[in-house]
């Protein structure tokens, strides 16, 4: 090919999947070039903030997810790709059910209020990535220090994750079909004792009873009944679960148009019992760009989604299915004999221990639970999702060279969720109740019906400017923008109760009484985030670089005087081999030290928290909550200092990264004093939280032959600490944790065990006298 450029001019020869080479002019006409395969292909650019760089020149915190591989994994949720493939990113799941909330924190614990990081799909801004079909991702990557994620200012505290969706290209038409399907199974479960081990242990519990010394022990006598059963309530709970997953995609295009259609359904039936724990969710999106001209570009990519949750309570907690299976005893069967009076094919599992008549259960001798295998039958809560998000996007190039371009861009993200849970009556009768419900089982009695409606959207317009150039050694990239970004809520809903029909038909809150106990509600709620942001970055011969970000938010969720947070960041860059003392050590290819310091902003509290609230009770006015005009922004402060190092052709890579952060004027409700009144807590800001730690990231690569293979392991240690509350709230208390200063926010907390007495001596120790 023929080119024509000025005689000291640099020729810059890339392609995907090779490693870019420059070559200096220098006069002559002729080259012979050879290109050299490169391991990281696309990965040399990747997204950071509103725009891309190159891997080389990042000077921030950032950390980009191997897409292959995750791919290979199958895992059905885009937190889950997450999962052990960055360093100072953990990513847990309370109980496993199928469709529950997957917890993503980068870098610890920061505040008191929501720790989400932000994630960007396609420059849209959103809170959750559960709608994402994971098969559709391009690229991921993780901004997690303040000058990384400065960009985003006030959502970008708790660190961002950006992810850019697949696209069509040039070419003639592809269909990709996957289908794979999984098995779930409980593990590492602990081992529940027998009948005779329950027994032998409940006898020998009550004579160690001083208060019982000289009776006669109950249990012993029970050991030799012959209607005892012996029942492994975990395995009676538990089943395998199942999976499944199919995506057909369509793609392809021509130089003015590329486009890419997909469609996924996945289904995930859970480990306990019956099928009243399924997930289901169906997705379909649509990806079109298209070249107007040479230099103007319009697209969009739309999503529709819709999904179905079968809600079950298998937590820990009080109302948790395991935990009933953990402490119901195994004396007692699943299931009444059908001879029992109280059975019936409507309900014909055992409830509490030992029914005698409706006023002995002997509830004093054994465990008073529910049975878990019941609670999994009786469970109708259903949580339906409908999801619009997308966006559509207009790009113009200006100058000879094409080095300024300006970019629309509008963000939509629409929710409609319907959860509607219908509790039946069941279980036997204890003898209580309301007078109108005498006779029934002691669960759920009445019955009721939930029927809760709601509706979210979220709007984003972003316009950028964007302006990008080369004078030899000098690479100078700048990006002004503003954003917009406005969010409405609103929510209805209604119980009622003693249904006298409880088939699905009749579930509708019309059926039930509605002369008492009756709740309806509905409200609604917007915020509106205005922000001008700029970034600039400026590579010297592709060894010293320097980016500099500023970003000021307004927020309706403070006062006028206060509703302007300032966020500015820079952060420093040295690739040391590019040094000439570096060109004779070979073994290392790669060696960059970075450094950056910078300030984001918290603006995640409820709305209108800074007003005074009150509402009419009988034609007077009756106050809520006391406003607080002087709420501020949330600030965190943080720095990084990092180390990249690619050794033995770029097969061996290390880095290393050393944080602190630091967030102050926390958002922290407060409750006031009685004489104020019974008025709710009002937000004020008080508070510091610090993080500390360290990652580190180690890869592997190479190939036999054309065998490829690859090893990874990252490590991360925080430490989190409280520094300051407010003075009215020293100590922040949950059911089995605590927040309070020198201890990490929502430690664990409970009596140390020292032993147990061996003597006498022993207990005159610890005891008082």
């Amino acid at each position: 090919f023929t080119l024509t450029a000025p005689d000291n001019g640099v020729l810059e020869i890339s392609y995907v999947g090779y490693k870019k080479q420059e070559l200096a002019i220098g006069g002559k006409s002729t080259f012979l070039i050879s290109m050299e395969t490169s391991e990281e292909g696309l990965g040399e650019v990747i997204v950071v903030g509103y725009n891309t760089q190159r891997r080389k020149t990042v000077t921030g915190a950032v950390a980009t997810v191997n897409m292959a591989d995750a791919e290979a994994r199958r895992v059905p949720d885009v937190a889950q790709v997450l999962q052990g493939q960055v360093a100072g990113v953990q990513v847990t799941q309370s109980t496993g059910a199928p469709g529950e909330e997957i917890s993503i924190r980068i870098r610890g614990e920061g505040t008191i209020g929501n720790n989400s990081p932000l994630f960007v799909v396609d420059g849209v801004p959103s809170r959750d990535i559960s709608f994402l079909n994971p098969a559709d991702i391009q690229s991921m990557t993780v901004l997690k220090d303040a000058s990384a994620a400065a960009m985003y200012g006030s959502r970008g505290s708790a660190g961002v994750v950006l992810i850019t969706t697949k696209s069509g290209r040039k070419g003639r038409t592809v269909v990709d079909v996957n289908y794979f399907s999984g098995i779930q199974q409980a593990t590492n479960l602990p081992k529940m004792l027998n009948t005779q081990q329950y027994m032998n242990k409940l006898e020998e519990t009550w004579n160690n009873n001083p208060d019982n010394a000289g009776g006669n022990n109950p249990y012993t006598a029970d050991k030799n009944r012959t209607d005892l059963a012996n029942t492994d309530w975990l395995k009676e709970t538990f089943e395998t679960g199942k999976s499944q997953n199919l995506q057909l995609t369509l793609s392809g295009g021509t130089d003015k148009v590329q486009y890419l259609l997909s469609g996924a359904y996945y289904k995930q039936d859970g480990i306990v019992v019956y099928d009243h724990d399924q997930y289901k969710r169906i997705s379909v999106r649509s990806n079109l760009n298209i070249n107007v001209t040479d230099r103007l570009a319009v697209g969009t990519n739309l999503q529709l989604m819709h999904s179905t949750q079968d809600k079950l309570s298998s937590k820990g907690d009080a109302p948790g299915i395991i935990r009933h299976a953990m402490l119901r005893p195994p004396v007692i069967p699943v299931y009444k004999d059908p001879s029992d009076p109280t059975w019936s094919a409507r309900d014909p599992f055992t409830d509490l221990p030992f029914y005698k008549s409706p006023t002995d259960f002997q509830s004093g001798k054994y465990e008073w639970t529910s049975n878990p295998v019941a609670l999994a039958y009786f469970t109708n809560d259903v949580r339906t999702r409908f999801k619009t998000f997308g966006n559509i996007y207009g790009e113009y190039s200006f100058l000879r060279e094409k080095e300024l371009k300006f970019r629309t861009n509008m963000g939509v993200d629409i929710n409609y969720t319907h959860n509607k849970a219908f509790y039946p009556n069941f279980g036997d009768d204890d003898g209580g109740g309301a007078t109108q419900d005498k006779g029934q089982g002691r669960k759920n009695r009445p019955n009721s019906l939930t029927d809760d409606r709601g509706e979210e959207m979220n709007f984003t317009w972003t316009n950028t400017l964007n302006y990008s150039k080369r004078f030899n050694k000098h690479q100078v990239s700048a990006l002004v923008g503003s954003e917009y970004i406005t969010w409405r809520t609103s929510n209805t809903g209604g119980s009622r109760n003693r249904f006298e029909y409880e088939s699905p038909n009749f579930q509708y809150l019309d059926y039930g009484n509605a002369t008492s106990d009756i709740w309806n509600g509905g409200s609604g709620s917007d915020l509106g985030l205005f922000s001008l942001f700029g970034t600039a970055t400026y590579t010297y011969a592709s060894k010293y670089m320097v980016t500099a970000n500023f970003r000021a938010d307004a927020s309706s969720n403070f006062g006028e005087n206060k509703r302007w947070g300032y966020f500015p960041s820079v952060s420093v860059g040295w690739r040391v081999t590019e040094e000439n003392f570096m060109k004779g050590i070979s073994w290392i290819d790669d060696l960059r030290l970075r450094a950056s310091v910078g300030s984001l902003g918290n603006q995640d509290l409820p709305y209108y928290a800074y007003k005074t609230l009150y509402t009419q009770v009988d034609n007077r006015y009756k106050l809520i909550r006391y406003g607080n005009p002087n709420l501020r922004w949330e600030a965190t402060t943080q720095s990084n200092f990092g180390i990249d190092l690619a050794l033995l052709k770029n097969k061996l890579s290390l880095s290393v990264d050393y944080f602190e952060k630091k967030t102050k004027s926390i958002l922290l409700p407060v409750s006031l004093p009685e004489i104020f009144g019974d008025v709710e807590a009002t937000y004020v800001n008080a508070g510091e939280v610090s993080n500390k730690g360290i990652e580190i990231a180690l890869g592997y690569k190479d190939n036999i032959g054309e065998f490829k293979y690859g090893v990874n392991a990252n490590f991360a240690a925080v430490k989190n600490n409280v520094d300051k509350l407010h003075p009215n709230v020293p100590v922040i208390t949950g059911d089995v944790y605590r927040t309070a200063v020198g201890q990490p926010l929502g430690a664990f907390y409970g009596y140390k065990m020292v032993g147990i007495y061996q003597n006498q001596a022993e207990i005159d120790k610890y005891l008082p006298n």
